[in-house]
């Protein structure tokens, strides 16, 4: 009977590790991040609970095999790493001042105290189960004896399992499936290519004209290559930033603002555009991009657009991110480097057709592992690559690697050279002849970011290559897509066909910019019959405002600082640019204020913010003011960008009011920064989202 109880103390110990390591870890990690990975809850349990119930039994069947000694011994080595591992996955974890398990370092020797003091409560816990009984004798004079010894720590392991039961319920009864993306882009069909003929086109983002005439004089031979290509020279963006540029491009209809901007995706991309005509034409069509630029529409003509979850490729992989992940949790500081793990690093987990992300170096590594290919049956295709080109950060080296230390040249040159090495391929498999080709940006970089570069090569083309000062408009290439898929698009009122242009050809050629400060958000409409070599020539002819106004706040509901705009109306003063998905800060104060409809009687509510930062090592002090009461205090780090701002506001600084004003206060900004433009700001966050619950 003593041995029956000594084996069911001991599996209440097994439960514990079980429980709080095993199956509640993954799941504390994954419900409330879960719009950071492409699986379901359901994927999770089904990597636990076999794993959690596997070993579970083997701990079990190994405790009642050993003899009794070593058996005693072993569940107080268990308890006390459990206990060290409840301690530090509940209580001890920081934010690292730098990296945010997205593949960028840590400087570990920063946190040296941290470091210490984890080891010092690990090396407590291990040693609790051994030297507390022996303390409690000295104290208090009581005697433990082995049995009592082991029924305490069933009685502890059992208690601290209860305490954990709680949150995992409310975590799992409040978790809520994303359902801001209705589709997914994958990589299904990303170098496959037709037989009979091609659509190529490379929209390297930010990439100026200015930039390219830049890396010709540094390497005026690079030319040589581009058989049968015509450089336009002279071309005009239809819109800037990527979130105007890029619908507008392919579907011919700039965003003005007459709807919101989700509707406006509904109605460029669910009427006749640039792509589907193509996919009506009998090409199989694939963009690669991002999926906040097009509509759920886009999935009925685009081949690599998927309403469906993303599917399980290789069980193992995923359990052995998922556990590397959840260890990375509960290690102490001075072993968290060996389970660092990069959340993008599940994708390998993931069947053939992999989710699309826009990152050049990844882009290109997979180009070289596998080359461009003649697809089982497909004879006409269009391709269409979104990468960054030289959008700031600058990460790409001249040879197409990942470089954090490049420079605009360094990326610049990577990006030609890399679209060179894909070109050589074509030729090399017989597909160059038999593909049109494009090379060109979704907007510029420089003055407006009108000046985009454009290069075109024909099926057929075998020419050498040509300068074309043609006033050319990005508004054009939607009907240029149409004649190849031998149709017209009418309605484009900004669009000619190429065919119809000449270097002398005089032609209004219009422009949508975005931009905006603090409260407005605003899109310029400029028109010019001229060079775009003279960039003020560029003659603002509309405005087009946000009509979002600030509605009284009702509890849980997002407010987004990007294209929408339903969180920019609350905006006092200390706010800049809107890019179109986020929204930057000028600080040092920047101010919301916001009305709430219904204010909590009592308790905390809850804020947390999405943001990006404009620096990767920015590593500066933020302290927020609610109803001038300070709320939060510490620093702006890049763990920020995984876990996002977050603070609590206690409903008394309320008072009477159901007005609440948040004013986010940035001591470090200095004079010299202020007189930058809030585009060349290395000090500074943006804001994507924020929610008040």
């Amino acid at each position: 009977m003593k041995k029956t109880r000594q084996r069911l103390c001991s599996i209440v110990v097994c439960l514990f590790f079980v429980f709080t390591v095993l199956l509640y870890g993954p799941f504390s990690l994954y419900l409330p991040n879960a719009g950071d990975f492409w699986f379901t809850p359901g994927t999770v349990a089904k990597v636990v609970l076999p794993v959690s119930a596997v070993v579970f039994l083997v701990l079990v069947l190994l405790f009642m095999l050993l003899p009794e000694k070593a058996s005693r011994f072993c569940v107080k080595l268990l308890f006390g790493i459990s206990l060290a591992m409840y301690l530090q996955g509940n209580f001890m974890n920081i934010r690292y001042g730098t990296g945010v398990l997205d593949g960028t370092g840590i400087r570990w020797q920063h946190y040296t105290k941290y470091g210490l003091g984890t080891s010092l409560v690990w090396i407590l816990s291990i040693a609790f189960p051994f030297l507390a009984p022996e303390w409690i004798r000295r104290f208090t004079k009581l005697e433990f004896d082995a049995a009592m010894i082991q029924k305490v720590l069933a009685g502890l392991s059992a208690a601290f399992i209860l305490m954990q039961v709680p949150a995992f319920a409310v975590q799992a009864l409040s978790f809520q499936p994303q359902t801001n993306t209705d589709f997914s882009i994958t990589r299904q069909g990303e170098f496959e290519l037709g037989d009979q003929e091609n659509v190529i086109i490379f929209v390297l983002d930010t990439l100026d004209e200015a930039y390219y005439q830049a890396f010709l004089k540094e390497d005026p031979d690079y030319t040589q290559n581009l058989t049968g290509f015509v450089h336009y020279g002279n071309t005009l963006a239809s819109g800037a930033r990527t979130t105007v540029g890029v619908p507008a491009m392919f579907t011919g209809i700039p965003f003005t603002r007459s709807e919101t901007y989700n509707e406006y995706k509904e109605k460029v991309w669910g009427a006749e555009n640039g792509l589907s005509v193509l996919a009506d034409a009998g090409y199989d069509v694939r963009v690669y991009s991002e999926n906040v630029l097009f509509s759920e529409d886009c999935t009925e003509y685009v081949k690599n657009f998927s309403t469906e979850t993303a599917e399980v490729g290789s069980w193992k992989t995923l359990a052995e991110k998922l556990y590397c992940l959840d260890l990375y949790k509960f290690m102490p500081h001075y072993l968290k480097r060996f389970f660092l793990i990069d959340t993008a690093d599940f994708d390998a987990a993931m069947k053939t057709g992999e989710l699309y992300a826009i990152k050049d170096a990844a882009f290109w590594e997979g180009y070289r592992k596998n080359g461009v290919s003649k697809g089982e049956d497909l004879h006409k295709t269009a391709r269409i690559y979104h990468l960054r080109g030289t959008h700031p950060k600058y990460v790409l080296s001249r040879e197409g690697t990942y470089y954090r230390k490049a420079t605009l040249e360094d990326t610049t040159a990577g990006c030609f050279y890399c679209v060179n090495e894909f070109l050589e391929d074509l030729k090399k498999k017989g597909l160059y002849d038999s593909s049109t080709i494009i090379i060109t940006a979704d907007h510029g970089d420089l003055n407006k970011a009108e000046q985009a570069i454009f290069m075109l090569k024909r099926k057929g083309a075998d020419g050498p290559y040509t300068d074309n000062l043609s006033p050319v408009s990005l508004f054009d290439l939607p009907v240029f897509l149409a004649d190849l898929a031998g149709t017209e698009l009418e309605h484009l009122p900004y669009s000619m066909r190429l065919d119809e242009l000449q270097e002398d050809t005089v032609r209004e050629r219009h422009f949508f910019r975005h931009h905006g400060g603090n409260i407005s958000s605003v899109i310029d409409e400029y028109m010019t019959t001229g060079s775009l070599y003279d960039p003020d020539q560029l003659e603002k002819i509309a405005v087009y405002e946000d009509q979002t106004t600030a509605e009284d706040y009702v509890l849980g509901t997002e407010l987004s600082f990007g294209m929408e705009q339903s969180g920019n109306p609350y905006i006092v003063d200390g706010f800049g640019y809107n890019t179109g998905i986020r929204t930057v800060l000028y600080g040092p104060h920047s101010i919301l204020k916001i009305p709430f409809a219904e204010v909590p009687e009592s308790g905390e509510m809850h804020v947390h913010i999405e943001v990006t930062l404009a620096h990767k090592d920015l590593e500066k002090e933020l302290v927020v003011y609610a109803n001038d009461q300070e709320v939060y205090n510490g620093p702006i780090i890049e763990t920020s960008l995984e876990d996002g701002i977050n603070f609590d506001v206690p409903v008394s600084c309320m008072d009477d009011t159901k007005e609440l004003t948040l004013n986010f206060t940035f001591p470090w900004v200095s004079e010299d920064e202020m007189k930058l433009k809030v585009s060349k700001r290395t000090d500074t966050i943006r804001f994507i989202a924020l929610t008040i619950d």
